[in-house]
């Protein structure tokens, strides 16, 4: 819960100190050993950041944020992994997109570790998901958002797959790609250190030297204060891990003093990753955008479609109960009906857009990237096709007085 009441800092220090970056309990896999990442060479002394909290810090071969050194420090790793290449020419941060494929569904039929429900993924295959990274980067769509406990790890691995392959048939488009994935700080993860090792095992299961985002989760979870993972985000980005640093279900407060710890240490927060959509317009409400806005932290927007409520997919209070369980975007049928007959209209305005295009392009006209879920490749080429044109002013007035504020859980904090 974002309550701005988090233990602070010395509360930990009777604490049993854990190092396993495990997001497993250590007690609830009895003799299992925490994951590693794939055989990583030792980081250069010289070069590797100090954890601030003492622990065993898992090393890896680091990949400083600039092209040249990276490309470098790429083709130099022993690791089985096929290195993403450092982009040619100027460099894009992935908070420039103007769209963010989610992968939370990658990862077949497996719910994550941290029980993390993997909606969507019944039938759902490699193969699938490969498409849809080829379908999305073939149209522009070459960022991906992913998580350490999206199906175990396995929505990362499904990506470092997915760009293998298409590394074989299309070397430049692979080099294209952007990822951003997450470490979620939970009560027995209270070290940074457990930051950067959980940072190192992504890399491994993404084979790459580097991520173009690398975020905090959640902070509900969390038993420690938002300015010790600011810290820990800073060492990381500066040891060359990431390239960007961001969170997710920040609050006002929380965004506001992650910002300022991170300008400390001479670094910028990049991105709040939110739940926003035409049934989520609290964020809005309670001007976390305004202020995110104003301190230059770019709001990525998951659920942009409300978990496929605004895909038009759902047409009876029937069909919306045998997705109940889906918690973000809830709305009842006959209020539902109301928005889709809208964007419905605006669909046809525009020239037979879809209704997903409509919901996804109204996020982008709030000056928001959407991150949308694409588990195959025509759900790909129809998300794809919400970007590259806009809504007019009056469109956007009209899905703005038909949208819902919506409700925040515990995950999210009181005032998202």
């Amino acid at each position: 819960m974002s309550t701005d009441t988090e233990a602070p800092a010395s509360s930990t220090t009777t604490t049993t100190e854990h190092t396993s970056t495990s997001v497993v309990p250590p007690s609830a896999v009895p003799g299992e050993a925490p994951a590693t990442a794939a055989s990583p060479p030792p980081a250069p002394s010289s070069s590797s950041a100090a954890a601030t909290d003492s622990a065993a810090a898992t090393p890896i071969a680091t990949a400083p944020p600039t092209t040249a050194t990276a490309s470098a420090s790429a083709s130099s790793a022993t690791t089985t992994a096929t290195a993403a290449a450092a982009p040619t020419g100027a460099y894009r941060p992935i908070h420039e997109r103007e769209m963010i494929i989610g992968t939370w569904a990658w990862g077949a039929d497996n719910t994550s570790s941290l029980g993390m429900p993997a909606w969507g993924t019944k039938g759902n295959s490699g193969t699938d998901n490969a498409a849809a990274l080829r379908a999305a980067v073939a149209r522009g769509v070459v960022a991906f958002d992913t998580a350490e406990v999206y199906n175990s790890g396995r929505s990362e691995a499904f990506i470092a797959e997915a760009v293998a392959a298409l590394a074989k048939v299309d070397p430049a488009a692979a080099e294209s790609i952007q990822v951003a994935t997450k470490f979620i700080p939970m009560p027995w993860r209270f070290r940074q250190v457990n930051l950067r090792n959980a940072l190192v095992e992504s890399l491994g299961r993404l084979k790459r030297p580097w991520v173009d985002l690398y975020q905090v989760h959640s902070p509900a979870v969390s038993i420690r204060q938002v300015e010790v993972w600011a810290e820990a985000l800073a060492q990381v980005q500066k040891e060359g891990l990431t390239r960007t640093v961001g969170v997710s279900n920040y609050n006002t407060d929380q965004v506001m003093r992650t910002h300022a710890a991170l300008q400390g240490f001479g670094v910028a927060l990049a991105t709040n990753q939110i739940e926003y959509s035409l049934l989520h317009r609290l964020p809005e409400k309670t001007g976390l955008i305004k202020r995110c806005n104003e301190l230059g932290v770019k709001i990525l927007a998951y659920s942009s479609l409300a978990m496929g409520r605004l895909t038009g997919k759902y047409k009876s209070q029937a069909a919306l109960d045998t997705i109940s369980d889906r918690q973000f975007g809830t709305v009842t049928w006959p209020v539902l009906e109301k928005i889709l007959q809208v964007m419905q209209r605006i669909a046809d305005e525009q020239g037979g857009k879809t209704l997903s295009q409509v919901a996804i392009n109204w996020v982008i006209c709030k000056g928001c990237i959407p991150i949308v879920g694409a588990k195959n490749e025509a759900q790909a080429i129809e998300n794809a096709g919400a970007v590259g044109w806009r809504l007019s002013a009056q469109q956007v007035a009209d899905l703005d007085e038909v949208s819902l504020p919506g409700t925040a859980t515990w995950w999210q904090g009181s005032t998202i």
